[in-house]
């Protein structure tokens, strides 16, 4: 048994996963899994973007350790590699480097500004962002259940 395996997460049992870096663990579930970020790293991340428990689950909030945390990470698997992983770091990067982040992280912006501020956006700065009215109807459910608005 791998030292991935039999870690309970938020998302069941772990059956595997991988390290990006000291701190920066993924771990895989039957139906789903995510990110656990080491307290000491999770404090670097701004706390309106910050999962307290330090567990982002991997369809949406990995984004967020991997935009805020990303030249450390980048740098750690281009000189170290990646630990349980298929692909080469370097591959992994060019696939899924910063501006991927950044558009990610610029939806959640958007969300956040229409649940905290009201702002609305016209059709065309969603198409921007997103797209369509729905995708962003979805992103703000999400954040409104993430902070306890229903």
């Amino acid at each position: 048994m791998s030292s991935f395996e039999g870690v309970p997460t938020p998302w069941g049992e772990s059956q595997g996963g991988n390290r990006y870096m000291p701190g920066v663990l993924f771990f895989h579930t039957a139906g789903h899994g995510g990110l656990k970020i080491a307290r000491e790293l999770n404090q670097q991340i701004p706390a309106v973007f910050r999962n307290e428990d330090g567990w982002y689950e991997e369809d949406c909030d990995f984004a967020i350790p991997f935009y805020f945390l990303h030249d450390a990470i980048r740098e750690h698997c281009l000189t170290h590699g990646l630990e349980g992983h298929t692909m080469s770091a370097e591959a992994w990067f060019a696939e899924y480097d910063a501006a991927y982040y950044r558009g990610v992280m610029e939806r959640w912006h958007t969300a956040e500004c229409v649940v905290h501020f009201g702002k609305e956006y016209s059709d065309e700065e969603l198409q921007q962002r997103f797209s369509s009215r729905d995708q962003l109807n979805v992103q703000i459910a999400a954040l409104k259940a993430r902070i306890g608005i229903h």
